[in-house]
């Protein structure tokens, strides 16, 4: 038998070994932020729900990084494996006070897609009213 022959399974196996790492597996259906309109003096939470593609599936860590008007979420995701069946999850990330204006959200990471609707990423942080002081 030629050599060719008895590296097409190696070759085909490492070929779907390569394509199998870039599986998705939490699916983000929807973006929340909380509180609905938060005040630069409020801690800002952005919650990510939606579902990991099977019960092996998990979500190893979620980061957020504010630059000017602009949320970037990471999402690092992964799997051992599973019943293939969708399971519903929620990750949270906490941005701290934001300066007042109208940020925008972004996601992306590893093992992580965002079919979320259009509108859902952005949201406006309030300035607060001075008190005055007696």
């Amino acid at each position: 038998m030629p050599r060719i022959y008895r590296l097409a399974p190696v070759l085909l196996s490492l070929l779907f070994s390569a394509t199998t790492q870039a599986q998705t597996y939490f699916y983000v259906d929807d973006i929340s932020v909380y509180p609905g309109t938060p005040t630069n003096q409020q801690v800002v939470e952005v919650q990510l729900s939606g579902n990991l593609s099977n019960t092996g599936s998990y979500v190893t860590s979620v980061t957020a990084d504010v630059s000017g008007f602009d949320v970037s979420i990471t999402v690092e995701a992964g799997s051992n494996g599973g019943l293939a069946v969708l399971v519903p999850h929620l990750e949270s990330v906490f941005t701290g006070p934001l300066p007042a204006g109208t940020y925008t959200i972004t996601i992306g990471g590893s093992g992580v897609l965002d079919p979320a609707p259009a509108s859902q990423p952005a949201f406006t942080v309030m300035g607060s009213a001075a008190t005055a002081c007696d």
